[in-house]
């Protein structure tokens, strides 16, 4: 090869690297992204110190609580709850895209709110009703805003959205969005149950003229709603025996519910208010409760099931119920009772004798021993004219009658003597205690007239009362 072809072939190949960088291009890009990894980093620097700054800011803004006063503990406690509204508002915007995009259905094969049930963070009832929640605010963009900017709580927006799609479906969409933003402003003058009123009755100001008929279709649908949703259901609570329970009744039959148990758990608070004992409202309500259910099982013509009158079948050993010391058993679930629970019942219900095997196989089986007859209790009811406890106004149809003197499972006698009335509530609260000395016990006599008396057990000096119901000092 010539050297004129030689230096062609290297025109050629430079010619070939012609669009390459030169040596000052690369310098000139190397400087370039020097100077913009400095910019970076002088950013993230900032950056940093921003959030130094912040947290710094926090921690001096927040000092431990014991170390708060009050106002600032009212300022912090404002903060932390708007905090939560707002990271709750966020939780449901998640889960509605959730929702909508099908995620835990593919993922998991079941819905959505099946998924959040079946974790441990919320109950069926609940999960359910924050899927509906969340479903709702993606329809109802001022209320969602708020809720997002804690202008509002969680409670405020699940009343206002129900509220919302109960408005007619004919209603035009400016209205409807002036009602939903008239709502939202609202929501910083008045409470959840406040709310609930003014959204119900938006229809009677924005569209009067169909308010009537529309009001009257709700009413109709929420009393279905109600009659199909009713229930009641009960367990028995594994640290105690007692029974659990929860239901929901219609408008019209809660009512009703409310008004007889509070007027009873009113009066029994009154009476043992009287006589210096204190009683939670919402033990008096209880009581109150196994009053009515008491009262019902003893009335003529009262449920039957299985072809006898509904009973209460408790187990026990003889020595047992006379000795006090021991337990029975409820023979339909098992749970036990005291000895006490059991002779309060046996002063009612009656007793009826068995003999069993050693494997507990009944051998025999007598009758009812009633201890006080139906004409015996209509002598006390004349007598005492209802419960003899002090302040107490139950009538002598939702009381038991009770061994003065001296308890039947001492021997003590079934006639008029011994006998007095008492409701289910006093009747618990005189039953005396084996365990302890008959001075730290109620005493009931009977004055010169036959009338009942009460002599409260004696305190720590040995000092005690006698106090007797106004009805016997008239």
């Amino acid at each position: 090869m010539t050297v004129h072809e030689v230096e062609r072939v290297l025109e050629d190949l430079w010619a070939d690297l012609a669009p390459w960088p030169t040596a000052d291009d690369l310098v000139a890009e190397l400087d370039h992204m020097t100077s913009e990894a400095f910019r970076l980093a002088e950013k993230l620097h900032v950056a940093e110190a921003e959030v130094a700054a912040m947290r710094g800011s926090m921690t001096e803004a927040t000092p431990p609580m014991w170390q708060l006063d009050d106002a600032g503990l009212l300022v912090e406690l404002a903060a932390a709850q708007k905090a939560a509204t707002v990271a709750h508002a966020r939780w449901l915007a998640v889960l509605a895209e959730a929702d909508r995009r099908g995620v835990v259905e593919r993922e998991h094969h079941m819905p959505t709110n099946s998924w959040l049930a079946a974790g441990t963070s919320h109950s069926t009832r609940t999960a359910r009703a924050d899927v509906r929640l969340a479903e709702s605010l993606t329809r109802h963009e001022h209320v969602a805003t708020a809720l997002g900017e804690g202008r509002m709580s969680v409670e405020q927006a699940a009343t206002i959205v129900v509220g919302l799609d109960r408005l007619p479906d004919d209603l035009d969409p400016v209205t409807r969005d002036a009602v939903e933003a008239q709502m939202v402003d609202y929501a910083g003058e008045f409470n959840p149950t406040a709310l609930r009123r003014l959204v119900n009755h938006a229809i009677d100001v924005v569209a009067p003229e169909v308010a009537e008929e529309h009001n009257g279709k709700l009413l109709d649908r929420a009393e279905r709603e109600q009659a199909r949703t009713r229930h009641l259901a009960w367990r028995t609570d594994p640290d105690d025996g007692s029974l659990r329970f929860w239901g929901k009744l219609p408008a019209l039959d809660g009512e009703l519910f409310k008004q007889h148990l509070s007027a009873i758990a009113t009066r029994s608070r009154l009476a043992d208010a009287a006589m210096g004992i204190d009683t939670a409202p919402g033990q008096a309500l209880a009581d109150a409760l196994a009053l009515v259910l008491s009262h019902h099982a003893s009335c003529d013509g009262g449920p039957a099931q299985g072809g006898d009158h509904t009973r209460v079948i408790v187990t026990m050993d003889l020595d047992a119920l006379l000795s006090g010391l021991g337990a029975g058993t409820l023979l339909e679930g098992g749970e036990p009772i005291s000895a006490g629970q059991a002779r309060r019942l046996a002063c009612t219900h009656g007793i009826i004798p068995a003999i069993l095997n050693s494997d507990s196989v009944p051998l025999d089986l007598g009758r009812t021993q009633r201890f006080f007859t139906p004409a015996q209790r209509l002598a006390l009811a004349l007598r005492d004219g209802g419960c003899a406890f002090p302040g107490c106004d139950r009538p002598p149809s939702d009381c038991e009658a009770h061994h003065a003197k001296e308890p039947w499972h001492q021997g003590g006698r079934t006639d008029l003597a011994d006998g007095v009335l008492l409701c289910p509530h006093h009747h618990h609260l005189v039953e005396p205690d084996p365990h302890k000395p008959p001075e730290k016990n109620w005493q009931i006599t009977l004055d010169h007239r036959g009338k009942p008396q009460f002599h409260t057990p004696q305190n720590r000096t040995g000092q005690g009362t006698t106090r007797q119901h106004h009805r016997y000092r008239c």
